[in-house]
């Protein structure tokens, strides 16, 4: 199996992958940071917006061009 996108050496399913099941899961800011990119490598616009801080949280539009 391969590394997780985000660059650990760990598979995506024991990495970012429990994170974006359940955001709690990241322990740390790294973490989240980390499930974050992994996001955006896979077009995750939902955890992309859900995991962004609610005040400064981009537009739908702008989760459309992330997904595309």
């Amino acid at each position: 199996m391969s590394n997780c996108y985000c660059g650990l050496t760990k598979p995506y399913d024991a990495c970012c992958g429990k994170v974006h099941q359940d955001i709690m899961n990241a322990a740390t800011a790294e973490d989240l940071m980390r499930s974050r990119y992994s996001a955006f490598v896979l077009a995750k616009g939902d955890y992309l917006m859900k995991s962004h801080y609610s005040a400064t949280r981009p537009s739908s539009k702008e989760k459309k061009s992330i997904i595309q």
